[in-house]
């Protein structure tokens, strides 16, 4: 699928076919309207066309009119002016809210997009599109005119996968991204060098013994010996 960022025939094309030369420009129509038929932008801009074209059409037609009856059969020119609006101007009008209302729903739809691709890392087109009931192809679509006018910046569709992947992976917070991050801490941690433990002097265990000459008790370290303070015998 190609996706297509400007209409396939120029909206003035249209208008002078619809005008000056009728039939011709009912089929340029008619060939954009088939042509943008999973493009939501394009369809909002074909609707917008034709209810520009139908009020400027109503415009003019009133106008010659006015100017060549307007001495002859005044009267007349209010009513042509009032049945031409209704077959005219008011479908016209009509129309022009309509695509407001559709274009609205469309930046609504871009924003759950956002949030799917985004936030929840919904990478599948046909699992959006399932998610939004909408064709694939207009999902992809969407997506794409999203890409080109800035809404997923690093974004791109690859249309053999039919995923959305990401360019630049600080660009959106996947979930491998993060696994990613920390592993990378956690080699960092194991790289690097463990600090020497601090050794701490080992304290001498003090013993009590008692002199078995005369029964005097005195304080030796662990492995020490000497004598009797009082008798003169050894202890230890």
């Amino acid at each position: 699928m190609n996706y297509q960022a400007k209409p396939s025939v120029h909206g003035c094309l249209v208008f002078i076919g619809c005008t000056l030369f009728f039939p011709i420009g009912v089929f340029f129509l008619l060939f954009r309207i088939y042509k943008h038929r999973h493009a939501n932008h394009l369809k909002i801009d074909d609707i917008k066309l034709i209810s520009v074209s139908l009020m400027v059409v109503w415009a003019f037609m009133s106008f010659v009119y006015m100017v060549a009856m307007v001495q002859e059969h005044p009267g007349d020119v209010v009513l042509f002016a009032a049945i031409t609006f209704l077959f005219l101007a008011l479908p016209g009008v009509l129309l022009g809210l309509w695509a407001r209302r559709k274009e609205r729903k469309l930046h609504q739809m871009y924003t759950y997009y956002e949030n799917l691709t985004v936030h929840k890392h919904i990478a599948s087109i046909d699992r959006i599109a399932d998610m939004t009931k909408q064709n694939a192809h207009t999902v992809m679509n969407d997506i794409c005119h999203m890409i080109y006018t800035g809404r997923l910046p690093g974004a791109f569709v690859d249309s053999y996968s039919r995923e959305v992947l990401f360019r630049n992976a600080h660009a959106v917070p996947h979930r491998h991204d993060v696994n990613i991050v920390i592993e990378t801490g956690y080699s960092r941690m194991q790289a690097a060098p463990a600090a020497a433990p601090v050794k701490k002097e080992a304290v001498p265990a003090v013993k009590v013994v008692e002199c078995s000459g005369c029964g005097y008790k005195t304080e030796l370290v662990q492995g020490q010996s000497k004598e009797c303070e009082y008798c003169g015998s050894p202890v230890g």
